[in-house]
């Protein structure tokens, strides 16, 4: 049979016509002013809705006899669950297989078909004689483990004759479209593999080593607007051959995106992309065809409130708008137009699934203001001054109060270096000692600090906090020489003296100048501040 695709001719509209089609529909218009009796109609109106419900224009009607049959991806068994919860006899539902395993988690997708293509081949081999199952089609994926590449990836890989077993159950399973007056058909992915020896496109993609294995059999193909509709005319073409007189098709698009691609691609642009295509494919097939209607699903779900419309994972659609897009379907294609209670059902999903998803926000808003309180504490207690251990170039003083190097003797004296030094305490009984030092011979660069407990290396520290007030007294540009040194006290001692060095470049040390110049600090008094008794040897 010749199922090619001719170019599409444009559709027309005479221009009176086409006025009239604004004029008369108010779904015509995307935004109104809010006062105009148009904005409820208006796209911008609906948008403002939690769930989005496009315009239904049924081309032909359901009976509550009509036998249904779906095919497709994952969407499509989401609305094969709603149609036999609203009462249809639905015939596409998978029958027990024996011996089916399937990898973890357990799923019950093994009839998903996710391109046009594998719809194509399935009904193939479950209508017609002269196109059997090609047995080579069956791979091996490890030793004695077979896989079916027009089965999903969840069904995990078995002997060659076990999946082999498995055929005749799915064609008896997609066989049943025989019997039924509705195919409902979820158009899912335009990636599609290529297996070249047998000329055969695939539902899944082979694992890695298998095409490292059969090298040049496998490939991704693209499929383009002509290449979905060349497959949808064949499939229309089977059906109107093995199907029943008067079946009618209802196409639709998987509003699931992809998981990933394989085309190197941004992911959210290989989806855009691959949506848009089957879009305009089913366009076209419907317009070219009586008893064929494109249904609105995708953009329903797509153009709704994402945290409405999808599952936590927002990859997988909410069972409330399929639910809601089901019952509005059977409203317009069964009871002949919207009914006011499939409308009100679908606000009141909208609201209960927004009250939890608010619910959800403030538990993890409270949860992030929790761990946002606990992390500033962390960080106050990691940025509060610790004892620091002195270079190595400061040992302890000499008998004669100068600082002394690793090798006990006293350091040269640095007269180019000059700074004040003021000692104190913290509230929590820490010593703290600030003031500025400078090197006078070369004011750009900072000066090393060390302080002394007892002749003792108890903390050092850089210059680093900005003193424009010594900066403009010694003309100097760079105004970081303050400095702020805190260790703790001592342990044992009720007093004990404090003595700062600075530190210069050429190995040179001189104590900073003090008022008074040596500490002698006091024992504590009562209440937090605690009073530092001054003494000059």
């Amino acid at each position: 049979m010749d199922t090619r695709v001719e170019p599409t001719p444009p559709v027309e509209w005479e221009g009176e016509a086409a006025w009239k089609n604004v004029l008369s529909h108010p779904q015509s218009r995307w935004f109104a002013e809010r006062a105009s009796r148009h904005w409820p109609a208006t796209a911008a109106s609906r948008l403002e809705r939690a769930i989005v419900l496009p315009e239904v224009r049924p081309s032909f009607g359901l009976g509550p006899e009509d036998r249904v049959f779906t095919i497709g991806s994952c969407f499509a068994r989401n609305i094969e669950n709603h149609l036999m919860a609203q009462g249809f006899q639905v015939e596409s539902q998978l029958v027990d297989i024996p011996g089916l395993e399937f990898r973890p988690p357990h799923s019950s997708v093994v009839l998903n078909k996710f391109t046009s293509h594998s719809m194509l081949n399935e009904l193939r081999w479950a209508l017609d004689p002269g196109c059997p199952f090609p047995d080579d089609a069956i791979i091996e994926e490890g030793q004695d483990r077979w896989v079916d590449l027009q089965v999903v990836g969840e069904v995990a890989p078995a002997p060659r004759e076990s999946v082999r077993s498995r055929r005749p159950y799915l064609a008896e399973v997609f066989g049943r479209v025989r019997r039924c007056g509705v195919v409902v058909m979820t158009l899912g992915l335009v990636e599609a593999w290529y297996d070249r020896e047998l000329g055969l496109y695939l539902n899944r993609a082979p694992g890695f080593w298998t095409v490292k294995k059969h090298k040049r059999r496998f490939a991704l193909r693209l499929l383009d607007l002509r290449a979905n509709r060349e497959a949808l005319e064949q499939i229309h073409a089977l059906l109107q051959r093995f199907g029943p007189p008067g079946l009618r098709l209802v196409v639709t698009v998987s509003p699931v995106p992809m998981s990933e691609t394989f085309t190197g691609r941004d992911v959210l642009v290989a989806n855009s992309y691959s949506k848009s295509t089957l879009r305009a494919a089913a366009e076209e097939f419907a317009r070219a065809h009586e008893g064929v209607d494109y249904y609105p699903s995708y953009e329903s779900v797509t153009l709704s409130d994402r945290r409405v419309a999808f599952q936590d994972d927002l990859h997988h659609v909410a069972n409330a708008i399929v639910d809601v897009n089901v019952r509005r379907f059977l409203d317009c294609y069964v009871r002949g137009g919207d009914q006011d209670g499939t409308a009100e059902a679908a606000w009141e999903h909208a609201r209960q699934r927004l009250e939890a998803v608010l619910a959800d926000l403030l538990a993890e808003n409270a949860r992030l203001r929790s761990e946002l309180s606990a992390l500033s504490e962390r960080l106050a207690r990691a940025d509060a001054p610790k004892p620091r251990p002195a270079p190595d170039v400061v040992a302890g003083l000499s008998p004669e109060g100068r600082a002394c190097g690793p090798d006990g003797r006293p350091l040269p004296l640095a007269a180019q270096l000059s700074g004040i030094a003021e000692v104190g305490e913290e509230e929590d009984g820490s010593l703290v000692v600030s003031g500025w030092a400078v090197d006078r011979g070369d004011g750009q660069r900072r000066v090393t600090l060390v302080a002394l407990v007892d002749g003792r290396p108890a903390a050092q520290c850089v210059t680093e906090i900005p003193r424009p007030d010594v900066a403009r007294a010694l003309s100097m540009e760079a105004p970081e020489a303050g400095f702020r040194l805190a260790f703790e006290r001592p342990a044992g001692r009720g007093q004990g003296v404090v003595r700062v060095f600075a530190l210069g470049a050429a190995g040179g040390a001189r104590e900073l100048d003090y008022n008074p110049q040596l500490f002698h600090l006091g024992g504590p008094r009562p209440g937090w501040l605690r009073r530092l008794r001054w003494w000059r040897p």
